[in-house]
């Protein structure tokens, strides 16, 4: 199983010359960091050799790749990188999420859409989006401590929800959102798409997310749709709401 690596971000550097540019996110308490380097122009060697893309690295050069961030997302005061399938298996990290807390959001804004080519990796901002209530799971994997957050529900249901359930009951779970049960601990995601007999938007699903295939939307029996994946879940008061978003976010030359 890939793993999920979290830094809090209490130091970010971005140096520009005149044949590179190079965006450094740190956690000085954990030494992890993340960073990415990029050429202004590549030569024919980098093109001959495959490295005609920028460079990324996580904590280690063991831990690099050429190009492999499939989309950018911005919100909640976090910054997630999630990678694509194939640096997914060979490095076994599935995304890279950046707490930022209080840190300078504009400037940082500002840095990701300077260092990122919008035109070749899709950015979701939604860093000045209205802020919604989130449930934040903390979970551990392997050492790592990071959160499973569940955006728009509200702190009244979920303590009803958690009444309902004992988490055993979850052990052994073969419903629909079987897939992503991968984590101890977000049983009540599980619940929520009992309770409420969660159906797959499949449709949507091809349409929307061709490219994360971890994320799917699911309808739920009183019109609400939640949206999964193996990190998060958000839920939207309609289908017309969940569609008002997933509109809104870039889109790919070869979208429908």
């Amino acid at each position: 199983m890939s793993k999920i690596l979290d830094l809090t971000l209490d130091e970010f550097e971005f140096v520009e010359k005149h044949e590179f540019k190079m965006l450094l996110f740190k956690d000085k308490n954990s030494e992890k960091y993340f960073q990415a380097q990029d050429a202004y122009k590549y030569t024919d060697q980098d093109v001959q050799l495959g490295l005609d893309n920028y460079y990324i690295e996580l904590n280690d050069q063991r831990y690099s790749s050429y190009g492999g961030i499939m989309l950018i997302q911005l919100y909640d005061g976090k910054i997630i990188f999630n990678l694509e399938l194939d640096v997914r298996k060979r490095l076994e990290v599935s995304a890279v999420i950046v707490d930022i807390l209080d840190m300078n959001i504009e400037k940082i804004e500002e840095l990701i859409f300077k260092f990122f080519d919008k035109n070749k990796i899709r950015i979701r901002n939604n860093l000045r989006a209205k802020k919604i209530n989130v449930i934040k799971l903390p979970l551990n994997y392997r050492d790592y401590d990071m959160d499973y957050s569940i955006r728009n529900l509200s702190t009244e249901e979920y303590n009803q929800l958690m009444a309902e359930f004992d988490p055993a009951d979850y052990e052994n779970y073969d419903g629909v959102l079987k897939p992503w049960n991968v984590w101890n601990g977000i049983e009540v995601v599980m619940h929520i798409g009992e309770k409420f007999e969660a159906k797959e938007l499949t449709e949507y699903r091809k349409k929307y997310h061709p490219y994360c295939t971890e994320s799917a939307p699911f309808l739920l029996n009183d019109n609400r749709v939640l949206l999964i994946n193996v990190i998060s879940a958000s839920l939207f008061d309609s289908v017309d709401d969940y569609l008002k978003e997933v509109k809104s976010w870039p889109r790919m030359d070869n979208d429908e």
